[in-house]
């Protein structure tokens, strides 16, 4: 489920280092007692943070779409 480099989002907050809905990135992955540890490009931690309590982030590409609709109206309008 997690790589390493993934962006993920902290769903709740496992301690005061991370801030829940921050978005981190998959530095190390850890297997340890059936359960999976992760660190992160920025934090620097020494300890791996528990995976449960991250979800892969959702990258939504930017659009600017309603921008492009409005001004052709508006010159549109300029135009008649």
């Amino acid at each position: 489920m997690f790589r390493v480099g993934m962006k993920v989002a902290c769903i709740d907050n496992p301690s005061r280092i991370l801030k829940k809905n921050d978005v981190y990135t998959v530095q190390q992955i850890f297997s340890l007692d059936g359960k999976t540890g992760l660190c992160f490009v920025e934090s620097n931690y020494p300890k791996p943070f528990d995976a449960a309590y991250f979800r892969p982030a959702v990258e939504r590409p930017t659009s600017i779409s309603f921008a492009h609709e409005i001004l052709r109206k508006a010159t549109k309008r300029m135009n008649a």
